[in-house]
């Protein structure tokens, strides 16, 4: 069981995006870098403090950008988005790998583990992500196999591995340099639509 503490109200920041919104809550010590953000009630329990979650999911989205520089990639899909899909369990994992996108300024695109191959195929067909993370190299890779050739697939603990080794520094650069990125798509999730079609609903950054 995951869990975000909350803390203090702050107010909301027009023309900015969720990863802007927390990075300046730190920044001004709103969100104090000490207190406790975040808590994972598994079989280990991680205990992230606002600080250690910033710094974290930074370097976790310079692992990414890393990653797809080595791989030819098309930046934008049909849409003018720039996706990445995951296929990680309910765990801190999950929250870090969203925070860890959208400090890109790009859009997640969450991909339920039982998604049958045909849903992936049409999934990946409509949105066109740059990169797709699976948690491990289990039997969720099969899963994938139908779109291995057109996309990269890549192991969470690949990137947690390569973000480990990063230096902590400065934030990391967003991947697309839009003047507006708060009116942009944050997060793509498929609904089971109708007539057995699943449908993507985008929600914006802001």
């Amino acid at each position: 069981m995951n869990e975000i503490l909350r803390g203090k109200e702050l107010p909301i920041i027009d023309g900015c995006t969720l990863s802007d919104f927390f990075n300046e809550g730190i920044r001004t010590n709103r969100l104090h870098p000490e207190s406790t953000a975040l808590v994972n009630h598994g079989n280990v329990p991680n205990i992230y403090s606002y600080g250690e979650f910033q710094d974290f999911t930074n370097r976790l989205a310079k692992a990414i950008t890393a990653k797809l520089n080595k791989i030819h990639y098309r930046n934008l899909n049909e849409d003018g988005e720039t996706v990445i899909a995951f296929c990680v369990g309910n765990s801190d994992k999950c929250i870090l790998t969203i925070f860890a996108i959208l400090h890109l300024k790009i859009a997640y695109l969450p991909i339920d583990c039982m998604t049958s191959d045909e849903e992936v195929v049409q999934i990946y067909k409509s949105v066109k992500p740059i990169l797709i993370i699976i948690e491990d190299d289990g039997p969720v890779r099969t899963r994938f196999l139908c779109v291995s050739r057109a996309v990269h697939v890549v192991t969470l603990g690949e990137l947690f591995e390569a973000a480990c080794r990063i230096r902590p520094g400065d934030m990391v650069e967003p991947l697309t340099k839009k003047k507006r990125p708060w009116n942009e798509t944050a997060a793509i999730y498929y609904t089971a639509g109708t007539g057995g079609r699943r449908k993507g609903v985008r929600i914006r950054h802001r």
